[in-house]
């Protein structure tokens, strides 16, 4: 039965073709895209649904700031899960909304937020293995990586960060 499955899905791949899937997880490299603040505001209610998923992501760190010196590695590891799952960007989303997402953003936005996600998951690893080097080095990328993206993307709610020094 299994043989049969992965002879299917290989036809099934070798018809269609794998650009065809591509497609539906991530934009074509060879369109720019647009960035988060225009496609939030071209779809219904996005704006608001980022926005409040923005502010549990940033009680979460907090969160996780105060349990790391503590050793607190269940709490580490349940709000590094929140921060990757439930509060990412595309959870909850209807497939439609999440398609029509997908078609406009922008590429290198997702890669931040595909960065974003992987920290957070490589976090809570850490965090589960009890393995504090690993919980502060992937603490640190995940930190990294909203700073990034909001130097990038939210200049304007961010002022003073947006005229940074970077090199």
């Amino acid at each position: 039965m299994r043989i049969g499955i992965i002879i299917l899905l290989t036809l099934f791949l070798s018809i269609v073709g794998f650009s065809a899937i591509r497609t539906t997880f991530a934009q074509d490299d060879t369109e720019e895209g647009l960035p988060p603040k225009e496609v939030f505001a071209k779809l219904k209610g996005m704006q608001e649904d980022v926005t409040d998923k923005m502010k549990k992501r940033e009680t979460s760190m907090a969160k996780i700031i105060i349990a790391i010196p503590g050793g607190d590695y269940t709490a580490i590891k349940a709000e590094a899960d929140k921060i990757g799952n439930e509060y990412s960007i595309e959870y909850g989303m209807d497939p439609d909304a999440a398609a029509e997402y997908n078609s406009l953003i922008s590429s290198d936005f997702v890669f931040m937020d595909q960065d974003l996600n992987q920290y957070s998951s490589s976090l809570a690893g850490s965090a589960e293995d009890k393995y504090l080097e690993g919980v502060l080095a992937q603490f640190d990328l995940l930190l990294r990586s909203c700073v990034n993206c909001h130097y990038a993307y939210a200049g304007e709610k961010f002022p003073s960060l947006a005229s940074s020094i970077v090199e």
